[in-house]
């Protein structure tokens, strides 16, 4: 697979996340404002139609762009050089990090249950002793 395709692949899945953070906001956007987000044709929203255009209209800008370009080509270039590790790497990596995830899941329960047991017991026992105390 060439760089330049490479590129545009990654250039869709990005704008493709865009357009739908775009459509949302728009969404919202036209309620605030107490617009009409109504079909404009074929089952398409307001909003979405905003959004696919404003979208369209930065992939041509970045597509067209010449540093945008060459900055693209250097990542794919750089990615496929990179050495991406096997599957018994893979699983002690994803080992270890579920070891670490365990204990310290464990260790903040224990800190929260111990600070819990000091503000709903400790205190207010000591508060109670104090105010015998001086009373």
């Amino acid at each position: 697979m060439s760089n330049q395709r490479l590129l545009a692949i990654g250039l869709i899945f990005v704008l493709s996340s865009v357009a739908y953070v775009l459509e949302r906001i728009t969404d919202i956007l036209l309620r605030t404002l107490s617009l009409d987000n109504g079909e404009l044709f074929g089952g398409i929203s307001t909003s979405w139609a905003i959004s696919f255009v404003v979208t369209l209209a930065i992939a041509l800008a970045l597509w067209f762009n010449e540093s945008f370009q060459e900055a693209g080509q250097d990542v794919t270039a750089e990615l496929r050089k990179v050495t991406w590790p096997g599957w018994p790497e893979i699983r002690a990596a994803t080992g270890a990090v579920v070891v670490v995830a365990v204990i310290t899941a464990i260790l903040l329960g224990l800190m929260d249950f111990i600070s819990a047991k000091i503000m709903s017991d400790w205190i207010p026992a000591g508060i109670s002793w104090a105010q015998h105390l001086f009373a």
